[in-house]
C-alpha cells in the first residue's frame, strides 16, 4: 500500500472541492510522483480514492485511551 500523507488527503479533499463547485478538471500528484486528472466524470472515483486514503492514514495511528499523569 502506498505511504500516503495528510498533506496528499488534503490535495484530494480540495480536488473533490473544486469538483462539486463545478470546476472542470482537477489535477493532483500522488506520493510517487504520478499525477492524478479527475473531472466531474469520475468524481466518484475520487471520492473513493479519498476514502481509500483516510482509511490508511486512520489504520497508521495508534488508538490511545485519555492522556494520564502520573505525580
Amino acid at each position: 500500500m502506498p505511504n500516503y500523507t495528510q498533506t496528499y488527503l488534503d490535495e484530494l479533499e480540495q480536488a473533490y472541492s473544486a469538483l462539486i463547485k463545478g470546476e472542470a478538471v482537477r489535477e493532483v500528484t500522488d506520493s510517487d510522483g504520478t499525477k492524478l486528472v479527475y473531472s466531474a466524470m469520475n468524481r466518484r472515483d475520487l471520492l473513493r480514492h479519498i476514502q481509500e486514503v483516510r482509511r490508511s492514514l486512520d489504520s497508521g495511528s495508534e488508538t490511545r485511551g485519555p492522556l494520564g499523569f502520573t505525580f
